[in-house]
């Protein structure tokens, strides 16, 4: 539920802020596979 509110509120964001957030997105995503794989 978190990240459907998270993506809503991306939706409502400026173009910068956004494509900063989708590489915040990419980075947490690659920092979580790495936990999950280690």
């Amino acid at each position: 539920m978190a990240t459907r509110h998270f993506i809503f509120k991306q939706k409502k964001a400026p173009i910068g802020a956004f494509s900063i957030s989708k590489t915040q997105v990419y980075l947490l995503k690659y920092i979580f596979l790495l936990e999950y794989n280690s």
